[in-house]
Formats: structure tokens, sequence, C-alpha cells
């Protein structure tokens, strides 16, 4: 698993990449497997556009290890939980509020054994007319789903992810648990469960970043360093055997 020293920026999808490559030239493939994404209509308006053209919700981040790994599993079961949010201009406000004015749409895959289902969420309280291209991408995003429902409360997205979130990650991670994987965390939360348990955890940090993290860890007997593509590396044993 790799998992970023800090919540934006740190590096993740770069390392895991040149670990794909790596890997590849070794006579190893890896698998992409990020549970747990999002992507934003404001800053990453050019991978909503790509996931219009698919007609489902794709992060940004499992379109480029895909496109290094070619695993040929479908990307919603390589990334089975992923948000787009929109741009909030009171940020002010309470965090509850902030959580479900940002939240534009959010899947959930499932793996049955046979075929993946898509379920999709979406904010009722969003105008899509006021949005560029959002309605035709909710319409292809219907087509291809089981089931797309909309929610108008706080409330209602927290009972969504309660149902939904162990169900999508654990069968999408049952489908490809023999497979070698390479996990990405979402942001910098590194948390294992009792499905997806990891042989090395790999940290990834800016080097402008890496000497105030160095002075937190340099007792730990556990940790390697590395320094690559303007980062820092850091692996370090897992506590399950």
């Amino acid at each position: 698993m790799v998992v970023g020293l800090q919540p934006h920026d740190a590096g993740k999808t770069t390392l895991c990449k040149a670990l794909i490559h790596g890997f590849k030239k070794a006579g190893v493939t890896l698998v992409p497997f990020k549970p747990h994404s999002g992507i934003s209509y404001w800053s990453q308006f050019d991978a909503f556009q790509r996931s219009l053209t698919m007609s489902t919700l794709i992060s940004s981040d499992i379109m480029e290890l895909e496109a290094t790994a070619q695993s040929q599993i479908p990307m919603e079961v390589l990334n089975p939980v992923n948000r787009l949010s929109g741009p909030v201009l009171d940020r002010g406000i309470p965090e509850e509020k902030l959580v479900f004015q940002e939240f534009m749409v959010e899947r959930f895959t499932y793996h049955d054994g046979l075929a993946h289902k898509n379920g999709y969420y979406s904010n009722g309280n969003v105008n899509l007319a006021h949005l560029r291209d959002m309605q035709v991408f909710y319409l292809g995003i219907k087509r291809n789903a089981q089931k797309t429902s909309f929610i108008r409360r706080f409330e209602d997205l927290v009972e969504a992810y309660s149902k939904n979130f162990d169900k999508a990650t654990s069968s999408c991670y049952r489908h490809v648990k023999n497979k070698s994987l390479l996990v990405e965390s979402f942001n910098d939360a590194g948390e294992e469960s009792e499905v997806l348990r990891n042989d090395l955890h790999a940290f990834a940090i800016p080097e402008y970043n890496s000497r105030v993290w160095h002075l937190e860890v340099q007792s730990s007997e556990q940790i390697q360093f590395g320094q690559s593509l303007g980062c820092y590396l850091v692996v370090m044993k897992s506590c399950y055997h």
C-alpha cells in the first residue's frame, strides 16, 4: 500500500506508476487498486470529461495507473468508490454543510463474482442544468447503472456510505486479491481493514517536506528510506503476517 504523508500532492500516483514500471521490467505485473478516491468538477475538469466519454465516474489516478499497468480489469473494479465534488464559495459554513454542498455524485461499485455493478448517489439539491455537461453525464451514468438515487441531506449521504462502502470495496477486492496488487490510499488515510491487508506499506512525501517528517520516524527500525522522482519513499513492513 502506498500512503501519502500529506493530504494532497504527496506523489503517491507518481510513485505507483514508477513501481508498476519497475516491477514490469523485473517480470512482475502489478495491478493497481484504489479503493476510495474523488475528483473535482472544478480543478479536474479534464478527468470529468474523460469520465463523461466513458459514461461512468472514474478517478484520474486510476486512469493513469491502469494506463501504465494495462491489467484489462474494469476501472470501476480497480476503484470501487469515487466521488465527484464541486466548488463551494463559502468555506466558512459548518463542516457537515460544507461536505454536502461539495458532494455532487458518488459511485459505489460491487462485484458479485461474475460481473461488476455500479450504483450512484447524486445531490438532489444541485441544478444540473446550470453546470456544463452535467445533464449529459447523468444520463450516461444512468444508462450503465444498476441503481441511481438522489439524496438531499447530509444524513442521507452518511447512510449511503454506511450501506455501501464496505460492501463495494470488499467485493471488488475479493475479485482481484489473487493478483499482485499495488494499493494506493485515499489522500493520507492508510488504515488497513480486516478485508484489505498489505505486506508492505510505502509512504510518499515530497522532497521539500522530508526533513520534518524524518525527525518523527528516525527511531523506527522498520523504516527504509529511498529517494526517487522528487519525493522520498519510505517502506515499512506490515504488522500483519
